[in-house]
């Protein structure tokens, strides 16, 4: 899921529901019960070597464990990551991961003489996003086929 749809009524329900989801939040999207200060805020990041080395500093976890009082509910977990970084986003997990820690991975790019290796941070919050978020663009791509598919062939 993406910006439009995070939110504390939205992880709520999918959380109560027993379904995982895993989204971004707008920079300014914090868990309500949690006061701002506590998380990374900043709408926009100067980009320069002194944010460059920010990106590696420890990232801020909320967890949320919810319990269900209502007959046919579910607990839930709620993660929300708010990482320093340049972008203007951070990660929010339902059911999905009930821990969180900081790593490396290493990264690559062209061959022999022109090969680039070099490491990003990640958490296991943001590897999740990255590995699956292209899903929802490829379903997306295969309803708009079958959509001009369908149209050309009505009679």
């Amino acid at each position: 899921m993406d910006n439009h749809f995070s939110g504390d009524a939205t992880s709520e329900e999918v959380g109560e529901n027993g379904w995982k989801c895993n989204m971004t939040c707008q920079r300014d999207r914090f868990p309500s019960s949690v006061p701002k200060k506590y998380f990374h805020s900043l709408k926009e990041c100067k980009v320069d070597a002194g944010s460059r080395v920010d990106q590696f500093e420890e990232l801020i976890i909320a967890v949320k464990r919810g319990v269900s009082t209502n007959p046919g509910k579910k607990d839930y977990t709620i993660v929300h990551i708010s990482f320093q970084s340049t972008g203007s986003t951070n990660i929010q997990c339902v059911n999905v991961v009930r821990e969180v820690t900081n790593f490396v991975q290493q990264r690559e790019r062209g061959r022999g003489a022109t090969k680039r290796v070099w490491v990003i941070e990640m958490n296991e919050g943001q590897e999740m996003y990255l590995k699956t978020y292209s899903a929802v663009d490829k379903v997306d791509h295969m309803l708009k086929e079958w959509e001009s598919f369908y149209i050309s062939w009505k009679w």
